[in-house]
């Protein structure tokens, strides 16, 4: 799970990765490549998607309840609306 990386570098690891799933005799589709931390940004996360990450994680504040639960609808509206 790469933290702090380059979409060239996403792009670069998942070249890497779906050659040696080959030469292993392996689906490379069948690797998750889960880029971690990055900013509520669409255009990031579509940057991210391109380069080959199959998943993204964005962070939340340290917060509970309903502070949280608020955060995620914000960043849900950001990412996906």
């Amino acid at each position: 799970m790469p933290v702090r990386v380059t979409e060239e570098q996403v792009k670069a690891g998942r070249a890497s990765l779906d050659e040696l799933a080959e030469a292993a005799g392996r689906d490379p589709d069948s690797i998750q490549l889960i880029v971690c931390n990055i900013n509520p940004d669409k255009d990031l996360v579509r940057r991210y998607e391109d380069a080959g990450a199959t998943r993204v994680t964005i962070p939340l504040p340290l917060d509970s309840g309903e502070g949280s639960l608020s955060e995620m609808d914000r960043i849900a509206e950001q990412v996906f609306g």
